[in-house]
């Protein structure tokens, strides 16, 4: 008697595991084939080359030659010179 009922509560974990997966993987699968997909737009030999600046009369294609700064190294010594003031007041204050 005790054997039925293991493999009988197998056979039903097993059910419920399988309704739960259909019941999650149901979704996906029917976006999936009832998405309607774009086209995908071929495109001339030399676009990747060019990029998104094609007959935009931009002017600024080309290497950029503007050095730019570290914004994480000038916010720190912002960030330094502002505590060492409010270190300067606190002090000030003090006396």
């Amino acid at each position: 008697m005790r054997g039925s009922a293991g493999k009988s509560n197998k056979i039903i974990g097993f059910a419920l595991f399988g309704v739960i997966s259909a019941a999650f993987i149901y979704p996906y699968i029917y976006i999936n084939k009832k998405l309607e997909k774009p086209p995908v737009e071929k495109y001339v030999a030399g676009s990747n080359l060019r990029g998104g600046f094609v007959n935009s009369g931009s002017r600024d294609m080309g290497k950029d030659n503007t050095k730019y700064n570290n914004n994480y190294a000038e916010h720190k010594r912002n960030m330094e010179l502002k505590h060492a003031i409010a270190d300067q007041k606190a002090s000030e204050n003090q006396q």
